[in-house]
């Protein structure tokens, strides 16, 4: 049975992270035309494919670690836009549920760095 470990499975995780940032991006500019959400969406997933891939890659355990942080920044990047959006303008569509998922994937990338 083929089993995914460690520096890949986080890989794969993220990068599920960023699909979902993606999709949300694509929604937004499907439901109500915004191109800054479509913009903002999909430069987000790609920086997060980019840097998940490049720890997938990566074969020291420095490097590893080095991209592991980068992801950590990027998601907790996001999360403070998000809580900054969220506190302006009290929606909780988009910018509450992007915030508590960015907390969630953040969270996981901190707990995987000093773990």
């Amino acid at each position: 049975r083929f089993k995914l470990r460690g520096y890949l499975k986080r890989m794969l995780i993220n990068i599920v992270g960023g699909l979902l940032v993606g999709t949300g991006g694509l929604m937004g500019f499907i439901k109500a035309g915004s191109y800054m959400s479509l913009s903002t969406g999909i430069i987000f997933a790609l920086v997060v494919f980019i840097a998940a891939k490049k720890m997938g890659e990566s074969t020291s355990y420095t490097e590893k670690k080095k991209g592991a942080q980068t992801l950590f920044g990027i998601w907790i990047a996001l999360a403070a836009v998000m809580a900054y959006r969220l506190i302006v303008t009290g929606k909780i569509m988009p910018a509450g549920v992007v915030l508590l998922l960015s907390l969630v994937f953040g969270s996981y990338n901190f707990l995987k760095l000093s773990g």
